[in-house]
């Protein structure tokens, strides 16, 4: 599928979808979201879904979330081999949205600005635990995660592992005011 936004799935003005035991993959956006799009305080479930192989010409290879709602989750998802001609290969979270990821997968995603795993950005809020988010790559900073803007994120139980970035962060890469605690999360081979 191809379409500007969300060339997947796109979720928008206050929607709250559940998606269950689902596979979003090879889709191509002209803009953000290759496999998602979600916006406009929107607060989507996914359980056991499988977000693969999207590419986005912008932000958000995988999934692109903007003015998310609390309680937009991600529950034992792979968020794997997607690819950002910006930032978030992965995910690209923004403007205040709310996310919690658990027991989730972010592998071998690349982005050509910053972020190859997740992008957190302006004032957004992240929930992680019991994650593994390994083997990303960007050309600048973030291999695996990076937050700015006055965002906060919460990584528990997680293993940030073997990411790389052509800049600062190969692990990790947190600037803007931004706050990031951790919590018994491993970050080696980056």
């Amino acid at each position: 599928n191809a379409s500007v936004n969300g060339a997947g799935v796109a979720i928008e003005n206050g929607s709250s979808p559940l998606l269950e035991n689902s596979l979003i993959i090879n889709n191509t956006s002209g803009e953000s979201g290759g496999g998602m799009y979600v916006s406009d305080a929107s607060t989507p479930v996914f359980t056991n879904v499988d977000i693969k192989e999207n590419i986005s010409s912008d932000n958000g290879g995988g999934a692109y979330l903007m003015f998310g709602g609390t309680g937009l989750g991600f529950y034992d998802c792979y968020i794997q081999d997607n690819t950002a001609g910006g930032r978030g290969g992965g995910i690209f979270a923004k403007t205040g949205s709310n996310v919690i990821l658990s027991n989730v997968t972010v592998s071998g995603n690349s982005s050509n600005d910053r972020a190859g795993g997740i992008d957190c950005d302006i004032q957004s809020h992240m929930i992680i635990t019991n994650s593994v988010i390994d083997n990303n790559n960007t050309v600048n900073g973030g291999g695996g995660f990076s937050i700015d803007n006055t965002s906060t994120a919460t990584i528990i139980n997680t293993a940030i592992t073997n990411n790389t970035a052509g800049g600062n962060g190969g692990g990790i890469l947190s600037y803007d005011a931004s706050k990031t605690t951790l919590t018994n999360v491993t970050i080696s081979g980056n």
